[in-house]
């Protein structure tokens, strides 16, 4: 397993970094903010390969980490040359970057901010969301006054904001990437393999670095295991790996990155606005991705009501109600009422909201979650269903590329193959809680099931 974390001094030199970003721009962004993915509920903007396809996700990006007051212009180029010549006439700098990079950040033109993208990425959409998030990154670092002058180390750094920032899981599955594709050439079938990958920073490093903010901020196994399945299978490996290191020393992790308890995490600091002196002139903002009104939650994503079955609980208060009655009542017919309480809690379950985030309780009629504000669209069957359930819905309005309903399916069929993982304590739930938890269903299970038989013999034995 030590080939797939980094090693000892270089976990503690990537912590200290972790918390001096932290330490500079506190830490509600890092233990708030989503982690988002090449899906839909996140990028809901229809996605086109043009410039304004692009502009639609840098904007996004930039929303996400807090610079949406600043419009975003998109350049296209074909080749190094070009990058270079169009950067050297606007009269402004750009961010350094390896050879193949995906997108270049070139600076501020007053209130606008300017990114160049190479063409060629315009066909992988989930690489160029990865790049981007690494180049919104550098725009985060340069307004807030964060960047160093060492070069290589800047970069670094900038894939560690994006961590920070929430884009973790865009650019670490951009750190090893593999392809395969195939072609039919007259009558010979031609298969191609190959393997790259962007960013500074090693899969190993970025894995462990994203499974630091993951402990920290105590994500629940639901989102964990969504991130295990959106990673690539090298990432989601070392991801696993440093989730068994850091886990058990969850408190210890917070206080080295100076975070302090749940209890007192702060909100999400506001949107940056413009700095002084810097106006946008009327009519300069071309927003195409739509942004969330105040007030209105999450309201751009979907939810589905997730059924939970009471059918333990009724069955439970039938087979007290049983007992309770035979005390002065003795009859065989009793034996119904723990079967009735188990049927009637199985057939009118509780409904749930599907996001993990808010899981509050919701009712048939509700047309959006009065949790999280987001839109119900749909009541399934279990809580297996949701992937698909969610691909299907984009996909019949249009909202979702053909490319990623069929990763959603594909990540759905995934899940449905993997077996059961065990209860790992999340979002603060101890391990005697779950002890607990599985205790008393034991005593409920064997508890109801003595109970019957000492009802039968009691009531048979006396006929």
């Amino acid at each position: 397993m030590s080939h797939l974390l980094p090693v000892e001094g270089e976990r503690t030199k990537l912590l200290e970094a972790l918390a001096e970003l932290v330490a500079h721009r506190g830490h509600a962004t890092l233990v708030r903010a989503p982690i988002l993915r090449p899906h839909p509920s996140h990028f809901p903007d229809a996605w086109s390969p043009d410039a304004n396809g692009v502009r639609a996700m840098a904007r996004r990006l930039m929303t996400h980490a807090g610079l949406g007051a600043f419009d975003v212009h998109i350049t296209l180029y074909e080749n190094e040359v070009q990058l270079q010549h169009t950067a050297s006439v606007g009269g402004v700098g750009y961010s350094r970057h390896k050879e193949g990079a995906a997108a270049w950040f070139a600076g501020f033109d007053g209130a606008t901010c300017l990114f160049g993208v190479d063409q060629e990425e315009l066909e992988d959409v989930e690489q160029l969301a990865g790049g981007l998030a690494h180049e919104v990154a550098h725009a985060y670092r340069h307004v807030n006054g964060l960047e160093v002058e060492d070069r290589q180390h800047e970069e670094q750094l900038t894939d560690l904001t994006t961590i920070f920032l929430g884009f973790g899981l865009l650019t670490t599955n951009n750190t090893f990437r593999s392809r395969a594709s195939g072609a039919l050439m007259g009558s010979s079938t031609v298969h191609s393999w190959s393997v790259g990958g962007l960013g500074y920073l090693s899969p190993q490093v970025m894995s462990f670095l994203l499974a630091a903010q993951v402990v920290a901020r105590g994500s629940e196994r639901e989102e964990v295991r969504m991130l295990k399945r959106a990673l690539r299978p090298t990432q989601a490996e070392a991801f696993g790996a440093a989730l068994k290191l850091l886990e058990p020393e969850r408190e210890a992790l917070r206080g080295r990155l100076g975070v302090p308890p749940p209890l007192q995490w702060e909100a999400l600091p506001p949107p940056m606005s413009l700095p002084d002196g810097v106006t946008r002139e009327e009519g300069s903002a071309r927003t195409t991705a739509a942004e969330p009104e105040a007030g209105e939650g999450r309201r751009g994503a979907i939810a589905f009501r997730v059924p939970e079955s009471r059918a333990m609980l009724f069955g439970v208060l039938g087979l007290i109600a049983m007992l309770l009655i035979a005390i002065v009542y003795q009859s065989s017919w009793l034996l119904l009422l723990p079967v009735v309480g188990w049927w009637w809690g199985a057939r009118y379950p509780d409904f749930y909201c599907s996001d993990s985030e808010c899981n509050s309780l919701v009712r048939l009629t509700d047309s959006r979650c009065p949790g999280c504000g987001q839109l119900l669209v749909a009541t399934l069957q279990t809580a297996r269903e949701r992937w698909d359930a969610e691909a299907d819905y984009w996909r019949q309005h249009g909202g979702a590329s053909a490319e990623q309903v069929a990763l959603e399916r594909e990540l759905a069929e995934e899940a449905r193959a993997a077996p059961p993982e065990p209860p790992v304590p999340q979002s603060g739930e101890s391990t005697a809680r779950i002890f607990f938890g599985v205790a008393l269903r034991l005593v409920l299970v064997f508890g109801g099931f003595f109970a019957v038989c000492t009802g039968y013999f009691y009531f048979f034995g006396h006929a």
